[in-house]
């Protein structure tokens, strides 16, 4: 009875840590909700460096504005594009503007890219704002694409990013609303502040401390056998005294959190970068060899310069959430240090909550002698299994695998 117990234990944990490593999956499959069809919208990206925005149009409003023909069944690609690519940029640009203080302000075009959101396609087309230097307190926009050709149009100005608010990768919130008769409305930029700003990064550093299952898995594996030592012969006794064990987590969590954040400036800088599919393999197999120390002494006291080894890879995978965040200028230095903090904050949690729990089960020879090498076990498994996914691009489903063989237990 009890190894049936223990096999369905087993059998789920497995279970639910892979579908776990399929959520990232899912969450990147995720579309903004915003867009849908018959209606276009205006991004802007405001930094003290400078503005950038963009309109993005849905395929099938083009055609009916322009009679293009581009296939409208989710197939247009940039070969269908390119040819009409002028004659799109010269009716989309002739339909918005942007004014600061009175002034018309002359549109760059830096080229466009096709979107695909809500199972729609969308051209979008980028530009900067022309001598803008610093940020205005208001800009004068117009959004005057397809009225002509459908009254019942809307146009949508989205901020997407604006450090001075804490607006980051916002793809739903709608600042302004544009209909035939408003076609011309005013952006307000006076609201917020830079610690605003500050807030706002280190709760989105948190939040992906949080979130991300690979760093949770490698700071737990590595808190697993510290209320533990070793004895000569490998076998693991609990710690005598819970100072020892506190500065234990404290070395490690010292050691790993100077390793992030030495590459995170380097790689959010842009001074040292490395392929985002290397930096996650490699994020996922430093939970296996952290799990393997477990069962096996292999790295004795070394321990800490493993966590300082894969430390630094841990700070690169960070870096990429910035990178994606497309933080520059200005705002570089305050988001580096808010969402370094958030990071730390997070971390803190994770050891607050899981140490306490961890030295209160260190005394039973349940802890020392299975649920130990369980949790590293099962950790070193979802590690592997993630290894295998993100080094050879490959989908391993294992949850539906799994699933029917729940069912025999």
């Amino acid at each position: 009875m009890l190894r049936s117990i223990h096999r369905r234990l087993v059998l789920l944990s497995l279970l639910a840590l892979a579908l776990l490593g399929s959520s990232a999956r899912l969450s990147a499959a995720t579309t903004a909700a915003v867009h849908a069809f018959n209606q276009s919208y205006t991004y802007l990206r405001v930094d003290q460096g400078g503005i950038e925005g963009r309109i993005e149009v849905n395929i099938s409003d083009l055609n009916r504005a322009l009679g293009t023909g581009l296939p409208e069944d989710g197939t247009a690609t940039e070969a269908d594009v390119d040819p009409l690519r002028e004659r799109i940029e010269a009716y989309l640009y002739a339909r918005i503007g942007h004014r600061i203080g009175g002034e018309d302000i002359e549109l760059a075009p830096k080229g466009y890219r096709i979107y695909t959101a809500a199972g729609n396609q969308y051209v979008s087309c980028l530009y900067d704002l022309v001598g803008v230097e610093g940020i205005p307190d208001a800009i004068e926009v117009t959004h005057d694409v397809m009225f002509e050709v459908d009254p019942e149009h809307r146009g949508f100005l989205v901020i997407e990013h604006f450090f001075r608010q804490g607006t980051f990768m916002n793809e739903g919130g709608v600042s302004l609303i544009f209909e035939p008769d408003e076609s011309t409305q005013t952006l307000d930029l006076t609201g917020g502040s830079r610690w605003q700003g500050i807030r706002a990064i280190v709760k989105l550093g948190i939040h992906h401390i949080l979130i991300g299952i690979d760093h949770i898995l490698f700071l737990f594996v590595l808190l697993l056998p510290s209320v533990l030592r070793r004895r000569e012969e490998g076998e693991w006794e609990p710690q005598e005294s819970f100072k020892a064990a506190l500065w234990q987590v404290l070395k490690i969590v010292t050691v790993f959190t100077l390793a992030h954040s030495v590459t995170l400036s380097l790689a959010a800088l842009n001074i040292v970068t490395l392929p985002s599919r290397v930096v996650e393999s490699i994020i996922a197999i430093s939970i296996a060899v952290a799990a393997l120390d477990v069962f096996f002494p292999i790295f004795h006291r070394r321990i800490l310069l493993i966590v300082l080894l894969f430390g630094f890879f841990h700070g690169f995978g960070f870096a990429n959430v910035l990178g994606e965040m497309g933080i520059t200028g200005g705002d570089m230095a305050l988001s580096l240090f808010g969402f370094n903090v958030g990071v730390e904050i997070g971390q803190m949690l994770i050891v607050v909550l899981v140490f306490p729990i961890l030295f209160m089960m260190r005394l039973s020879l349940l802890y020392t002698r299975f649920a130990v090498y369980l949790g590293a076990f099962l950790c070193g498994f979802v590690s592997i299994y993630w290894f295998i996914e993100r080094a050879f691009d490959v989908d391993l489903t294992l949850g539906e695998t799994l699933g029917p063989i729940l069912k025999m237990f």
